[in-house]
């Protein structure tokens, strides 16, 4: 049988556009993936099988002995080398030829996905995706990390994520987007790598700990709603009031470092573009001031209305450069009584314009959120379901955080997904005590749940005008601990 597909990869320059095309190749000539995976690579536990697999499991062999010498300047030769391996196999007839023949090209993303799991991530020039370049077919590659903060948890729960059997979550450490289906008028996730110290790094393998800092900020909020059109709404900054805010957020970031926050969270709207200069000015002001021996990798601002009608999360490093952004994609809406139509409507005029995540080295993907696009149960969802983040860190401005748990907890259930929610205490009416939460995937008895912890007002009633207000929650996703299970434990800061 003749390979047949070698002109699909001549005019490859890089190891990823290849990734790209075999699964290409893969998803636009099968029609049903779990019957290929099944039938024509499958060995089952007895019965018939395909009488070409244990060539296919040699010529796979192959490849990975020619992948472990890969560097991406020589990508041609190990290119053309792969190739050569593939026009040299003798495949007898079986079933359905087309699909016999894509059982090599199966065999050689699943070998190249096999070497991956041994790839430095810090080669990938501080990206984890998209990385096909090319662009050669509507299929966008992203790089899973594996070594993450809560491996351990992942590999002895004893069950796997939830997940569809089809070719897009069949890989270990690829995950794909199909650009032509993703939302429309949005750009594909991007998702940026941070490195840290080999000491930060071995301590977040081992220890397996993480310290967030969550900041309500002020009962007083510094901003309105204001109407645009029909039911519109947008945000409208008080002049007058920012400064005042500003200095109290200020003072609560810098605390939260001095205290050893690895990341820290602030709530939806608050950070009028002045807060947003003075944040990153105290951030600058911290590195230098600690000679870049803080703890802190990142900050997730908060969220800002822009000028242009989009509420747009910013992610910082301790440095107070701008890693990414995240922009709302639920829009808040009430309807009217009679069902048709809204009496409110957040006039987002690019709902999820752009979405960027970060991974973290030792740590894993950690994807920002913003209030409704977590309660509505579909765009968060779906990005944890495609890229498997360790972590959800969610900005709100909500009533109340009833809605969140749920979803919370199905983000655990389903992805092993941890989260915190960093709700604004202006938000919430002045005689309830629940103003935040956070949750942590553990085991419960056969399948996995999350631990949640409330974040609670400490007898401030909405008043208490305290600086700083902080609260900290300490992840331990340690499996092997005195209870086999992650904790997670909250308290608010007080002043010594």
């Amino acid at each position: 049988m003749v390979f047949g597909f070698e002109e699909y990869f001549m005019e490859i320059n890089n190891i990823y556009d290849m990734i790209s095309v075999c699964f290409g190749l893969l998803k636009d000539n099968i029609n049903n993936h779990q019957v290929f995976i099944g039938e024509y690579v499958s060995e089952g536990e007895e019965g018939q099988k395909n009488p070409n697999l244990g060539v296919l499991n040699c010529f796979a062999e192959k490849v990975m002995a020619i992948m472990r010498k890969y560097e991406p300047s020589g990508f041609i030769e190990v290119r053309d080398e792969i190739l050569e391996e593939a026009k040299k196999l003798q495949i007898s007839d079986f079933q359905d030829e087309l699909w016999n023949r894509l059982t090599v090209v199966y065999h050689i993303l699943s070998a190249i996905d096999a070497e991956a799991m041994h790839w430095d991530v810090g080669r990938m020039h501080r990206t984890l995706g998209p990385l096909d370049r090319q662009r050669k077919t509507p299929y966008r590659v992203y790089f899973s990390p594996k070594e993450t903060i809560h491996k351990g948890f992942v590999e002895n729960v004893g069950r796997e994520r939830t997940g569809s059997s089809n070719f897009f979550e069949h890989f270990n450490c690829f995950r794909f987007v199909d650009e032509r289906k993703w939302k429309e008028n949005c750009e594909v996730p991007q998702v940026y790598y941070t490195s840290v110290s080999k000491e930060q790094k071995e301590e977040f393998l081992e220890k397996s700990k993480l310290k967030i800092a969550v900041l309500p900020v002020s009962s007083e909020r510094n901003f309105d709603f204001v109407s645009k059109l029909g039911a519109s709404l947008r945000v409208d900054y008080f002049a007058i009031q920012q400064e005042a805010e500003a200095n109290q957020i200020c003072q609560c970031v810098v605390k939260a470092i001095e205290e050893g926050a690895h990341i820290i969270i602030l709530p939806e709207y608050i950070a009028s573009p002045k807060i947003s200069e003075k944040i990153k000015c105290s951030l600058r002001e911290m590195n230098r001031r600690m000679q870049g021996k803080e703890n802190l990798l990142l900050v997730f601002a908060g969220s800002t209305w822009t000028e242009e009608d989009n509420n747009v999360m910013q992610i910082l490093d301790a440095r107070g450069m701008v890693l990414g952004e995240y922009y709302k994609y639920s829009a808040f809406t009430q309807r009217s009584s009679d069902g048709h139509g809204f009496t409110v409507h957040e006039a987002l005029s690019c709902p999820g314009k752009c979405c960027d995540v970060v991974g973290v080295e030792g740590i894993g993907l950690i994807l920002p959120a913003i209030c409704r696009d977590v309660i509505d149960g579909e765009y968060t969802e779906e990005l944890v379901k495609m890229l498997l983040p360790v972590l959800v860190a969610i900005a709100a401005w909500s009533p109340s955080v009833a809605s969140f748990k749920p979803r919370l907890e199905e983000l655990a259930n389903k992805y092993f997904a941890s989260a915190v929610l960093c709700n604004a205490c202006s938000a919430v009416d002045t005689e309830k005590e629940n103003i935040g939460l956070a949750s942590i995937v553990t085991k419960k008895k056969t399948i996995v749940g999350c631990d949640k912890v409330v974040i609670k007002r400490e007898q401030c009633i909405g008043r208490c005008g305290a600086v700083p207000c902080i609260y900290f929650l300490e992840y331990d996703f340690g499996y092997e601990n005195s209870k086999k299970r992650p904790q997670l434990t909250s308290y608010k800061y007080c002043e010594r």
